[in-house]
């Protein structure tokens, strides 16, 4: 209802401003109606608007009525479901008109306004409307012009308004922004020349004082004092820019605006160059005189080096991982994970191939990471710096998989072995800890596999174009680790070459073996499951073809198990050396396991291995009661220990 008084053409007042006491005073007036079914300006007491307005506080001219039902500042409608409904029903009605619309100089000084209304379903009318207007309760002060936002070609403009309300105002001022004060003419009705505008948009504050000098109320218009001054965009290389923008065109001084690059088809964006410098493509800036910028681009060096690239760095006793994902405009993630920790980045390559990313650490210490793509080596890779403070540690990680679609040389099926280290240490396994590695067609490799001090064991990771896999595996409830790179490299008795860091901390759940830091070997055999009726092993078919060998993990002494492993895989025990023993062997993952009774604790024991068929044995680990043991299943007549 407000929008539609003040914005109405035949509008007489100079101005309007929605007044609190006002608009409370109508709500409790159509309330009132509604709830005492009356609709009329003097309520079943006999008070009219007038009464209502004082009583709520608003002072009223002295000249105006003070009778209990006078109404000199009230217009009522009812039963209009809408603003414009009513607004239409008060301008059918010349006396409604006349008040809403200011059209006499009475109603013209009633720049306050209230509006009320309350929908009452269980009302007369249901809906009700109410008007309040009435001179400012205080002094008051209007722009009448200029328009605002209006926009001028020279650094000055007239300012015209009034002031209204008591105390009177004795002058106005005026100021642009935070510049000086000076004086309008007039004081009722005043004007002001308003000189020093700036390129762009200028705030210009009105303020009327008393007699004394004491500021009685202030208003702001803004006006925008447009200047034209040339804008040159150039580009450089294979790109483009905003619609409109290329070359040299008039922009308005101190208005913002914005360009955005954008590159052709294998070309990159880096960076804009003249009277800004940045690398974004998005240029965001306030016009001035004399603006040149370039739009520079160049050939996409990063769409060969698109992908995930993966491995590890190491820093004394402290073991990690890096991961990074990059795209083809050289945006990137990054996953670092480290003493149990895991944090993931992100940043953007320079042109050049450099970057660094950073983050805050819980504690306060910040890990900085600083990276360098080769963008010009046959085999793509990173090499970097990462440090948190604590240590520092130089990297070199290579992109898994190959070109887009390519199947990897290193898909299929492993079986690994980590050898039981030959030292007098009791806290590290006798046993051969083992497990099964699938390397997918794109390079994705998964592992899982079981300790010889029964810690399982599951992660992932890609092998690079360059043949290597790096595996961080964390243990212990993340305060331990087994980590280290493959090297796919075929010799005589393993299919890849790999040295692991393993660390058990002390005060680990494992009842195995002690805490230990070493360097552990990690041997692989690429595994096929035979076919149907071909034995896992190459032996002749005799009986008591293979053994099963166990020892260490609480053994006397070594037990050699004759058995036969048949065609068809299965095995059979021979002539017994140890109670309770049996093996079974799974030819699709290449594992096998087994129990047997344990002389010295009469317990039923688990043992459990893989085949390795480029050694043609399988290797394995069993738990004692405070250390593990070694599980071997060969051709009968192999010498493994």
């Amino acid at each position: 209802m407000f929008r539609l008084m003040e914005g109405h053409s035949d509008q007489g007042r100079a101005f309007l401003r929605v007044d609190a006491t006002l608009s409370r005073v109508a709500r409790e007036k159509a309330a009132d109606m509604a709830s005492r079914g009356y609709y009329d300006h003097t309520d079943p007491d006999g008070h009219g608007a007038n009464w209502l307005v004082v009583r709520a506080g608003y002072a009223l001219p002295p000249e105006y009525s003070d009778s209990p039902s006078a109404n000199n500042v009230e217009s009522l409608t009812a039963g209009r479901a809408s603003a414009t409904d009513a607004w239409s029903s008060w301008m059918g009605s010349s006396a409604h008109a006349q008040h809403v619309l200011g059209k006499s100089a009475f109603y013209a000084a009633q720049t306050s306004v209230g509006v009320g209304y309350v929908n009452d379903p269980g009302s007369t009318y249901t809906h009700y409307w109410v008007v309040i207007t009435a001179p400012p309760s205080g002094p008051a002060l209007a722009i009448s012009s200029p328009a605002p936002d209006l926009k001028v070609t020279t650094p000055e403009a007239v300012f015209t308004g009034s002031t209204s309300g008591a105390p009177a105002a004795a002058s106005v001022q005026t100021a642009v922004g935070s510049g000086p004060w000076l004086p309008a003419v007039g004081a009722r009705n005043w004007t002001a020349t308003v000189a020093g505008l700036q390129p762009g948009e200028n705030a210009v504050i009105v303020r009327s004082l008393d007699a004394a000098g004491a500021v009685l109320d202030r208003a702001t218009r803004t006006v925008r004092y447009v200047v034209m001054a040339p804008l040159t965009v150039q580009t450089s290389g294979a790109g483009s820019v905003s619609e409109k923008f290329a070359g040299t065109t008039d922009r308005e001084v101190g208005r913002a605006y914005e360009i955005v690059a954008t590159p052709a088809a294998g070309a990159l964006f880096t960076g804009w160059t003249g009277s800004f410098s940045q690398s974004g493509a998005k240029l965001s800036f306030v016009m001035a005189p004399g603006v040149n910028v370039t739009a520079n681009f160049a050939a996409n060096p990063f769409v060969s080096r698109t992908g995930r690239y993966e491995g590890l760095f190491a820093s004394g006793e402290t073991h990690g991982e890096v991961r990074v994902k990059m795209d083809a405009t050289g945006a990137f993630t990054t996953r670092v994970r480290y003493d149990g920790r895991k944090i993931s980045l992100k940043g953007r390559f320079t042109p050049d191939g450099n970057a660094t990313v950073s983050t805050l650490l819980p504690g306060g210490a910040t890990l900085s990471l600083s990276l360098h793509l080769d963008l010009t080596g046959s085999l793509p890779q990173v090499t970097g710096t990462l440090t948190d403070g604590n240590f520092s540690a130089p990297f070199t990680i290579g992109r898994s998989g190959g070109a887009p679609g390519a199947t990897s040389a290193y898909a299929g099926r492993y079986t690994l072995v980590i050898p039981a280290l030959d030292d007098a240490n009791p806290a590290t396994p006798n046993g051969d800890g083992f497990g099964s590695l699938l390397v997918d067609a794109d390079g994705t490799a998964t592992f899982s596999g079981t300790l010889a001090d029964g810690t399982k064991v599951l992660g992932s990771g890609f092998v690079t174009t360059a043949g290597t896999l790096a595996l961080y595996l964390p243990l212990y409830e993340n305060a331990g680790v087994l980590t280290g790179t493959v090297l796919f490299r075929a010799n005589a008795g393993s299919d890849f070459d790999a040295v692991f860091f393993w660390k058990k901390p002390a005060g680990s759940t494992v009842s195995v073996g002690g805490a230990f830091s070493a360097a552990v070997p990690v041997l692989g055999s690429l595994y096929t499951a035979p076919a149907p009726g071909v034995a896992v092993l190459a032996v002749p078919a005799l009986v008591n073809n293979t053994t099963l060998a166990l020892g260490d993990g609480g053994l006397l002494n070594q037990l050699v198990q004759p058995t036969t492993l048949a065609q068809d895989n299965s095995v059979a025990v021979g002539s017994p050396v140890v109670s309770g023993v049996s093996v079974e062997v799974k030819t699709k993952s290449g594992r096998f396991k087994g129990k047997f009774v344990h002389p010295s604790t009469n317990a039923t024991t688990k043992f459990g291995g893989v085949i390795f068929q480029k050694q043609n044995a399988g290797f394995g680990f069993f738990l004692g009661t405070s250390e593990s043991g070694y599980t071997t299943f060969a051709p009968a007549g192999t010498q493994l220990r």
